[in-house]
């Protein structure tokens, strides 16, 4: 139970990566919403807590709207290098990417550190903030278990 929020937070967001490719992607306020109702129902967040979740969260999203856009053309580029043996392209894009990923590791971990400031001291014994590789764990429950890892 305690690993299950990363594991929804994660599918959630790639849910949202999947359909956004197939032109159906669901907005930011409805991911962070559906985000929240899980929050609240593994963690009993307050209606207070809830709105600073929402609050918390809708920030990073935003934050990562434009990182996301640059990806997506640093990606569709790499492709190309790819395509061309182009090693010097290659070389810039990977460390390109490399550095926009990071900045949403970096927006999640700031997002997931507001989010565990406004939790009771029970709430942050049951949402696990050391997540695994890449930072795609952070948060919730079921933190670095994807990778493997047993449950708490």
């Amino acid at each position: 139970m305690k690993r299950t929020l990363t594991y929804i937070s994660l599918a959630v967001f790639c849910a949202g990566l999947s359909l956004a490719q197939q032109g159906n992607a669901p907005s930011a306020a409805a991911m962070v919403q559906h985000q929240v109702q899980h929050l609240t129902q593994s963690l009993g967040l307050s209606s207070t807590q809830q709105a600073q979740a929402t609050t918390i969260f809708t920030t990073e999203q935003t934050a990562n709207q434009p990182i996301m856009a640059s990806l997506k053309t640093a990606r569709a580029s790499l492709t190309a290098a790819i395509k061309s043996n182009n090693a010097g392209d290659i070389a810039t894009l990977s460390s390109q990417i490399g550095n926009l990923e990071g900045q949403m590791v970096a927006n999640a971990a700031t997002a997931n550190a507001q989010f565990y400031a406004a939790l009771t001291p029970d709430q942050q014994a049951k949402y696990h903030v050391n997540g695994g590789f890449g930072g795609r764990t952070f948060g919730g429950p079921a933190a670095g278990r994807w990778r493997g890892g047993a449950a708490q």
